[in-house]
């Protein structure tokens, strides 16, 4: 900070009659170059003041001071920022009672309990002194004692209400009177303070101390004052070590900036541990977890002796996310956790001498363990009651952390489920994306299974196949083709690893599995879940099969049976697939008396429910980035097609422009399947807008649904896609059309006629495919904060690819840069080569950029720049800023971690 611009921090104004405040990033900008936990002293006086700061603090400002705006300043001194003690000097005003300027309008306070008198003061007392070591005043100054009274006295009157997590400044009054001495002076502020109001001094602050300059030669007095409030801040520190509420920059930067919002809010108090906790839900998503939990624990011994200790350190494990600051486990249950805890202990009818007792547990869980970390805490505590969890389960909720927010996605063959959040947890990091867990966390039973979780910034691919019986070669042929088009890039990959969701109704399955159950029952036994194997490629890929209920006494529901979260025991999706109507009967599971047929009874096209999995898995993402829908066949004469041709040329009539600017790939079936430009592109056909019309052709559409219900998902698509869906991201949908009637579902000898249909009806969509497959391997991250450039934001950030690094990496860049490849940022082209491609065998794939954009919500994309200059967007892409913060969990201070801060290469 060089001139008086750079060290101002707030300024005072008024609108009228509403008081406002600008505030500039003048503190994140030095925290951002600081080392250690800082510490702020508040300065206050006029020209003594001024005088001690030319020596006291850097930099030295000139030109008239405006007495409606707080500086900030650093220690002087050439490595003060970089030491593990930082200081930073709050330079302020005298409060005036003259009339606050004009023309401040960033933020209007919401408070009427403040005047524009008091303005400087209540700012003073409500938003910089939680943080404040030390407040220092020059008496010489203010004038006289009944002034500095006067100050003191309306402090007070606006001081934060006292709490367990705030440490009250010290008082430091500097004097120049060699007479006085430090009784003398205290009674004489005491009593002018007694005399003009009622409360104590010391309700505000931690004590008043005194330093009488005239003791000290002219020389030595700055070095004197120096020392004096080194040592009243380490004596505030100390305590606050104590306590720990000594904050690195991280929290220190946020805790400031919370205490101002909720000054300017007009809020009545201030609380660090709800500060810190402002941007994380607070205790709501853990509730639900642990009313589930105890309310199926029977009995009051089993709740106290196995469920409260849970329950405890299920708490402090969500009070204590990584990174979080070290308060006393108590404080944070009594401020965040404990009203929660007592409506809930009311509901479930837990008597409160119970209830109480998990401050007990709480207590002595921290006490027994001072060393160790909070997620081993609980670990240990977790596997103490292994017995206990032998055969609990709780359907979809993660029982390592109760918590019902986080889906229990990540199944072991012991049939317990857990969370992302806990899988990276406590299970052991083969690399970035990869764990494996040897053992389940909660009855300790083996395991063997290694999960690959998704980057947080990388979007997700959807592949949905139709049922159809024989017709499934179909699919497989696509597959099969788009796989031979990759093999060039990706080697041996297999196709169906890259996408996260694969939906499917059932293709073949046509003869019942009896013959199997047995001989699979005698190997593994009747309670082997359907994750039997330790096959470390099962977790990667989640699949979900559709099967159709009908209950006992109710209407037939869709239901999918999955191989994540709670999934049943092996031999039953076995049964429910062969019961396809009209071959087979109905399966019935005996302990439910319900019966199951095959799926295609529901949905034959299940893409829609993979759409709508993907919003419960991943509610996060909007949409996905690939959506690849393979069909099993259709006929030319379809019942509905005359009317689904009439809704794509009155949407073509419509778009005719959209479509000018935004082209499509024309399938195989002679549809319009999806836009590949950046433009978005929206279906604009609903039922509501379909009007009259759609209800004089609802009953052609009902009976052709109908019809081809199990026989015919590309009708179901058709109508569908037409009538509802919003395409913004590449959504694709191959079939291939079959003249005549359509193939039985067990007619072997019709497959090899539709391999060969599939492959002649194949054009350049697979290539167009194969593209859009490569860019989305790739997805971005940012590697810093973005930082505000005059009136634009600039960021660095860096691309990344999903393949971890090796042989498969190595040869997968180096045929797209021998292709000619390239990527495409901010409009500019940027080979892969470089410094991205060193050593692939043992580092991961990085290409660093730097993006500046008007504000953090504008976005921008990021292609993968074809030989034929055909844009294909990288994963996620287009971004925001705003977006990249907060799934890297940046967008508060409380999430930041410094360590993860990497240092880029910026492209010009």
């Amino acid at each position: 900070m060089r001139s008086k611009q750079e060290s101002e921090w707030i300024r005072l104004g008024c609108q009228g009659n509403v008081l406002t405040s600008t505030k500039t990033t003048c503190l994140e900008d030095n925290l951002a170059i600081t080392c250690g936990k800082p510490s702020m002293v508040l300065l206050i006086g006029r020209g003594a003041k001024r005088q001690a700061l030319g020596t006291l603090a850097r930099p030295k400002p000139k030109g008239p001071w405006d007495q409606c705006v707080i500086h900030l300043r650093s220690e002087a001194g050439s490595r003060s920022l970089d030491s593990d003690d930082p200081v930073f000097l709050v330079d302020g005003p005298i409060p005036s009672m003259s009339v606050l300027p004009s023309g401040v309008e960033e933020d209007r306070w919401n408070r009427k309990d403040v005047s524009s008198v008091d303005a400087v003061t209540a700012l003073y007392a409500r938003a910089l002194s939680p943080l404040v070591d030390v407040v220092c005043v020059f008496l010489h100054d203010f004038g006289s004692w009944n002034n500095l009274a006067d100050f003191v006295t309306r402090w007070l009157h606006f001081h934060l209400p006292p709490t367990d997590t705030a440490i009250r400044p010290q008082l430091a009054i500097v004097v120049n009177i060699a007479s006085w001495t430090d009784d003398f002076m205290r009674n004489k502020l005491t009593s002018e303070v007694r005399r003009k109001t009622g409360i104590r001094i010391r309700s505000c602050f931690h004590d008043i101390v005194f330093h009488n300059m005239a003791h000290s030669s002219q020389a030595t007095r700055p070095q004197k004052l120096r020392d004096f409030l080194s040592a009243q801040r380490r004596e505030t520190r100390a305590l606050r070590q104590d306590r720990k509420l000594h904050f690195g920059k991280t929290y220190f930067g946020n805790l400031c900036q919370e205490a101002y919002k909720a000054f300017v809010r007009g809020q009545p108090d201030f609380d660090c541990i709800k500060a810190l906790r402002a941007s994380l839900p607070i205790a709501i998503d853990i509730e639900g977890g642990i009313e589930s939990f105890l309310h199926n624990l029977p009995g009051i011994q089993l709740r106290k002796q196995f469920g409260l200790p849970v329950v405890a350190s299920a708490m402090m494990l969500d009070a204590f996310p990584m990174g979080m600051h070290d308060f006393y486990p108590l404080d944070v249950f009594r401020h965040v956790y404990k009203p929660a805890w007592m409506n809930m202990c009311k509901r479930l009818r837990i008597r409160q001498s119970l209830a109480e007792l998990i401050e007990h547990f709480i207590t002595k869980q921290y006490a027994s363990g001072r060393k160790e970390t909070n997620v081993s805490r609980h670990k240990s505590l977790i596997e103490s009651f292994s017995s206990h969890w032998q055969g609990f389960l709780i359907p979809d909720l993660c029982l390592m952390c109760l918590c019902k927010c986080r889906p229990a996605h990540y199944e072991l063959p012991c049939g317990h489920a857990f969370c992302e959040t806990d899988v990276r947890r406590f299970g052991q990091k083969l690399s970035a994306q990869r764990y494996h867990v040897q053992r389940c966390f909660l009855c300790c039973t083996h395991a063997g299974v290694t999960f690959k979780l998704k980057p947080a910034t990388k979007g997700i691919s959807i592949l949905s196949i139709d049922g159809g019986g024989v017709r499934a070669v179909i699919p497989l042929t696509r597959m099969q083709l788009l796989q031979e088009h990759l093999r060039r890039y990706l080697g041996a990959f297999l196709i169906q690893d890259h996408f996260d969701l694969t939906v499917g109704t059932s293709s073949g399955s046509l003869y019942p599995s009896r013959n199997l159950d047995e001989p699979l029952i005698g190997l593994f036994g009747r309670d082997r879940a359907l994750r039997g194997a330790p096959d470390q490629n099962m977790a990667e890929t989640k699949v979900m099969v559709t099967v159709t209920e009908r209950p006992r006494d109710g209407k037939p529901e869709g239901r999918v049976i999955s191989n994540f979260g709670c999934g049943g025991k092996r031999k039953r999706p076995l049964g429910y697939e062969h019961a396809c109507s009209g071959y087979f009967p109905p399966y019935q599971l005996e302990a439910s008396k319900t019966t199951f047929f095959d799926g295609g009874m529901w949905r034959n096209n299940p893409t829609d429910v993979a759409m709508c999995e993907a919003k419960v898995l991943w509610p996060d993402i909007q949409e996905p980035d690939l959506t690849l829908s393979l069909g099993t066949g259709y006929q030319d004469d379809d019942p509905a097609e005359d009317y689904i041709d009439d809704m794509d040329d009155a949407h073509h009539q419509r778009d005719e422009n959209d479509e000018k600017e935004c082209p499509s790939i024309e399938k195989a079936s002679g549809r319009s399947e999806g836009s590949l430009e950046d433009t978005p592109h929206k279906r604009r056909f609903s039922l509501v807008t379909l009007g009259f019309k759609g209800l004089s052709c609802f009953r052609d559409i009902l009976a052709s649904y109908f019809h081809s219900m199990v026989l015919d998902g590309h009708t179901f698509h058709r109508v569908v896609d037409n009538m509802s869906r919003t395409k913004q991201k590449p959504f694709y949908r191959l079939d291939t059309k079959i003249g005549g009637i359509l193939p039985a579902l067990n007619d072997v000898e019709s497959m090899q006629n539709l391999i060969q249909l599939t492959r002649q009806q194949c054009g350049e969509e697979i290539k167009t495919i194969a593209e859009s497959f490569m860019a989305n391997l790739f997805y971005v991250e940012l590697s810093s904060r973005p930082m505000k450039d005059a009136d634009k934001f600039r960021a660095r950030g860096r691309i990344l690819c999903a393949f971890e690094p090796g042989e498969r990496l190595c040869h997968y860049v180096q045929t797209l840069t021998d292709d000619g490849f390239a990527f495409q940022i901010m409009n500019k082209p940027v080979p892969i080569s470089g410094r991205a491609m060193r050593d692939l065998n043992s580092r991961s794939f990085e290409l660093s950029f730097t993006v500046v954009v008007e504000s953090l919500d504008s976005p921008f994309s990021i292609f993968l720049l074809t030989p034929a200059n055909k844009n294909r967007h990288v994963s996620a892409s287009p971004f925001t800023l705003r977006q990249l913060l907060k799934k890297q969990d940046w967008d508060s201070m409380l999430h930041f971690d410094e360590s993860k801060v990497l240092t880029c290469d910026g492209l010009v």
